[in-house]
């Protein structure tokens, strides 16, 4: 029982970071790309301590965006929950090599992908049906969302990994109850 209070505890405190983050981080927003600094912070510590942490704090994110910017924006973080879950089942599985630095840059370039990849396609729907706008898909979808998306993500995966290593005496003692390492 204490354990799951102090999970849930720390879901509590990543998922209000993941929805003030979207309404007082400076930010870039190009149409329907939005470039948030640390906005993929709160995630990716959820991602690492568990998947039900994830889950959480992918729907507070998205509640974060969905106040602060545009319904098409608050989709993208709902797309989040596609890649993010998965990703901490992995995370979980393989927490040992998850470690080590070349783990880590793989990591984040496969979760990276996946991320501009969802946030792609969930902008591609609100342009279906839309022929003026579909010409335009590398313009306004590609380049901003996937390539910028990418890019942003890699950057807040970075900021997470240090972050992490900072509050994982924490989270892996009492939370974990295993013995903390460095990633």
């Amino acid at each position: 029982m204490k354990r799951n209070l102090k999970r849930l505890t720390f879901a509590a405190v990543l998922g209000a970071l993941g929805i003030v983050i979207p309404l007082f981080m400076p930010k870039i927003v190009i149409g329907d790309a939005s470039y948030t600094l640390a906005s993929h912070v709160p995630l990716f510590i959820a991602i690492f301590i568990g998947p039900d942490v994830a889950f959480l704090v992918g729907i507070a994110t998205t509640t974060g965006f969905f106040l602060a910017l545009t319904p098409i924006i608050a989709a993208r973080a709902f797309s989040h929950l596609l890649w993010a879950i998965p990703a901490s089942f992995i995370f979980k599985k393989y927490k040992d090599s998850i470690y080590k630095t070349k783990y880590n840059i793989l990591a984040n370039i496969i979760i990276g992908f996946f991320h501009a990849l969802f946030e792609c396609l969930i902008v591609m729907l609100f342009y279906v049906g839309k022929p003026s706008e579909i010409n335009s898909i590398l313009t306004t979808i590609f380049i901003p969302i996937g390539i910028g998306g990418f890019i942003h993500s890699l950057v807040d995966f970075q900021i997470s990994i240090l972050v992490y290593n900072r509050i994982n005496v924490h989270i892996e003692e009492q939370i974990l109850e295993t013995k903390p390492k460095k990633i």
